[in-house]
């Protein structure tokens, strides 16, 4: 160094300056990058945290009113938010101490939530979405059918019995306890009894309505066996919101 003039001693120290300069103006560069990643990163969280409610609010919205454009709401939001998760996973991958493992976990448990969410509309749409649709439809019209026959036969001893059945339906149908299909079961047992009671009244009157009580019996028994399906399907829906498919759901949800 002692042999280098001043010029080329100014120009060395310049060189050295500038270098640090530099290095520290990269460093500030990328410490100010790392704090807007990790701004992003919380924005990112915040609107996953937003979105993901909002994904309960479709559900929730679609049980209470059967109504399917909250499924397309559900999907729409659901697509958000995989690719939201997905952007996540991106800029936390080099950062330390994060482990992108559970958001790989957490987009495996999303997608069983919207498997599950699409289920129960499966299985809603089988029973039925409107009253003429479904399980719901063949109910509908097994009973209309039924009264079509009471009314043109004059068979009024049957209607108290029938507007129970049907009192149990709707009572399950509305609030899904399984005391109304015991009540449904029960009633219908005296129904049977009573169609038994007055075929064999008319037919000691000399009135023979043979094929009449044979229509009427196959109507209710498609009545019963209707029923008996949305109870069924029902169940396996969940009658709670902590059994069958919506327990699942919620578990996924929750996890």
């Amino acid at each position: 160094m002692n042999n280098f003039s001043i010029k080329q001693k100014l120009l060395t120290l310049a060189v050295l300056v500038s270098s640090f300069l530099l290095i520290i103006a990269l460093l500030a560069n990328h410490s100010i990058q790392q704090i807007k990643d990790l701004e992003d990163t919380k924005v990112l969280v915040k609107d996953n945290k937003i979105i993901l409610l909002t994904l309960r609010r479709n559900e929730k919205d679609f049980l209470a009113r059967l109504n399917m454009k909250y499924q397309g709401k559900f999907e729409k939001n659901y697509q958000i938010l995989v690719q939201n998760i997905t952007a996540l996973q991106f800029k936390v991958s080099g950062m330390p101490g994060v482990d992108t493992q559970n958001l790989s976990q957490l987009l495996v448990l999303l997608k069983d939530y919207q498997r599950d969410f699409n289920n129960i509309i499966k299985l809603n749409q089988k029973i039925g979405l409107t009253p003429s649709d479904g399980l719901r439809g063949q109910l509908r019209g097994a009973v209309h059918e039924a009264e079509a026959l009471i009314k043109e036969q004059k068979l009024i001893a049957l209607n108290a019995d029938m507007l129970m059945l049907r009192r149990n339906e709707k009572d399950f149908l509305m609030r899904k306890q399984l005391k109304y299909k015991d009540k449904f079961d029960k009633n219908f047992i005296s129904l049977s009894g009573t169609i038994k009671g007055l075929r064999q009244k008319l037919k000691a009157e000399d009135i023979y309505l043979e094929s009449e009580f044979s229509d009427l019996s196959r109507e209710f028994a498609a009545y019963q066996k209707s029923f008996h399906d949305v109870v069924s399907i029902t169940n396996k829906i969940g009658i709670t919101h902590e059994q069958g498919l919506r327990g699942e759901l919620r578990s996924s949800v929750h996890t």
